[in-house]
């Protein structure tokens, strides 16, 4: 997933530790209401850190979870060794919608 461990990333973290973060984060931005009648699951996460393109859906209501994403990544564009990506990346299946993540609530995934 690119990044050298002893890489200083934005704020004096290295590359590994952005990339933590930003792997952490990921299900906060592909989480979605359960049962909500508006559009869900109507944004494209990309889940590396990395930006190799491998693409979930996520929801566009999780707008603080996806804005700390892009400033992961770019922290990490400008601050780590480039990734050096498999052939092509993979873009979300469609339909996508929120299903219940089976732990009870009204939060689920986009699948």
């Amino acid at each position: 997933m690119g990044g050298v461990a002893g890489s200083a990333g934005a704020g004096g973290a290295s590359c590994a530790e952005l990339t933590a973060k930003y792997t952490e984060l990921v299900p906060q931005a592909l989480s979605c209401p359960l049962g909500s009648t508006g559009e869900t699951c109507n944004v494209w996460v990309d889940t590396h850190v990395d930006g190799c393109g491998y693409f979930k859906w996520g929801d566009a209501s999780n707008a603080v979870a996806l804005g700390e994403l892009k400033k992961l990544r770019d922290d990490f564009k400008t601050s780590c060794p480039p990734a050096t990506c498999p052939l092509g990346g993979f873009p979300p299946t469609l339909p996508a919608k929120c299903v219940d993540a089976g732990q009870g609530g009204t939060t689920g995934t986009c699948m």
